[in-house]
């Protein structure tokens, strides 16, 4: 289950996610946490070649890097957050893959494996990099 989380998908551009899911962290963090711009409505292009305009942007705080940018989109089904390659190479990440250990600057956390193999973190945490 990828409710909650961020499965890491360093071919992604942007970081991205469905309203739904953005729904259900703001339900487990609270709204304290997350801002949301919808004057902010930025485009992308999805891995298999369509386009498509963001309907806000979502910012979630955390102590230990600051705020994550998540471009939401509204979609017909649950589409959990992407973690971009800008943001593993912001926080300066580096996966282990064998083991789901990710490093970073500020610190270590496990990966979580999900069903399909995705490797996926906890975005409900106060911090993001730091266990």
């Amino acid at each position: 289950d990828s409710t909650g989380k961020g499965v890491i998908d360093s071919g992604a551009t942007r970081t991205v996610a469905s309203a739904m899911a953005m729904e259900s962290i703001a339900q487990e963090i609270g709204s304290e946490r997350i801002r949301i711009d919808a004057n902010r409505r930025p485009r992308f292009k999805f891995g298999n070649g369509s386009r498509g305009v963001a309907s806000s942007t979502a910012y979630i705080r955390y102590e230990d890097i600051g705020e994550v940018e998540i471009a939401v989109i509204e979609t017909e089904r649950y589409v959990p957050v992407l973690l971009s390659i800008a943001l593993l190479r912001r926080i300066k990440a580096t996966i282990e893959f064998a083991t789901g250990i990710m490093t970073s600057e500020k610190g270590m956390t496990q990966l979580e494996t999900l069903g399909g193999g995705h490797l996926a973190m906890n975005l409900c945490r106060k911090n993001l990099c730091n266990e």
